[in-house]
């Protein structure tokens, strides 16, 4: 899928499998996607097929994903976003663009020499749509539980569900200084500057680095009561980048949590082990 097969990790056979074994092919947005679980799992009862006779809920279970470069123009790359769902217990694979690019010969060439699912209806159609057209997804999982699918695999279907393997980098295992990388990188306290001390940044949307700060000056970027449930660890990478709040490697963990907090008389960022509920967190904020 990603690499020639003699230089296949673990990660890329898992995803190589799961293209292999994977039964439809929709093309939708996110939004699309969501929409599609409404209607036809969560609110079966505002879907209608083509005839326009009201359909029984299907079962959905979401799986992980993954974004891969499938190619470039020029100097742009071209990049899609892939993520399955057992429909019915049937692999179904949900693809959009994800990239500023976007170059369909090339994602077609891709999906043709990766991922090509038997056809249904026969064998006569593709078994690739859009998302205004799912119920040709539903007829053929339907053909297939009717045993009228030619799709080599029994149900229920032989598909790698879990997430997959997490390559190890050794560098993520080595202790480092965080506040050196703090103070190489300029990455303090937009209103002390101080970078020898935990810094925290405002989560759930793109940082804001003048909006970088330490526990003492944190008011002054926010207000409210609860203001600091919107903050979280600012923790960068060796190019100064935010690690994602789910994605820190341990090593920066423990460099985080060896640096002092700038005062112990407000609310401060607790470990795991400080807190009854056993998750990290402001110590005045709940997550019950």
């Amino acid at each position: 899928m990603v690499a020639h097969p003699g230089e296949m990790t673990a990660r890329d056979r898992f995803y190589s499998d799961r293209l292999e074994k994977t039964f439809f092919i929709i093309e939708a947005t996110s939004f699309e996607q969501h929409t599609l679980w409404q209607n036809h799992h969560y609110y079966p009862t505002l879907s209608l097929d083509y005839r326009g006779f009201r359909e029984e809920s299907v079962s959905w279970d979401s799986l992980s994903g993954i974004i891969i470069t499938i190619g470039h123009l020029g100097e742009k790359l071209v990049a899609i976003s892939l993520s399955w769902v057992m429909v019915n217990g049937v692999p179904v694979l949900f693809w959009c663009p994800s990239s500023k690019v976007v170059c369909y010969d090339l994602i077609e060439k891709w999906f043709s020499e990766n991922c090509v699912p038997e056809r249904w209806g026969n064998g006569t159609r593709r078994s690739y749509t859009d998302a205004n057209n799912f119920s040709h997804c539903r007829i053929a999982i339907k053909e297939y539980k009717d045993g009228e699918h030619s799709n080599p695999y029994k149900y229920p279907f032989d598909f790698p569900i879990h997430s997959p393997p997490k390559e190890i980098d050794l560098k993520d295992l080595e202790a480092f200084d965080l506040a050196k990388r703090q103070k190489d990188l300029d990455v303090c306290c937009r209103s002390c500057g101080r970078s020898d001390i935990r810094l925290y940044r405002s989560y759930g949307g793109f940082r804001r680095t003048e909006e970088d700060r330490c526990n003492e000056h944190l008011e002054e970027v926010c207000s409210g009561e609860d203001f600091r449930g919107w903050y979280v660890p600012l923790i960068v990478d060796d190019a100064g980048n935010a690690w994602g709040y789910t994605s820190v490697p341990q090593n920066a963990i423990d460099a985080f949590y060896g640096l002092e907090d700038f005062t112990q008389e407000k609310p401060y960022w607790c470990g795991p082990g400080e807190r009854s509920d056993g998750i990290s967190g402001w110590s005045n904020r709940s997550l019950a």
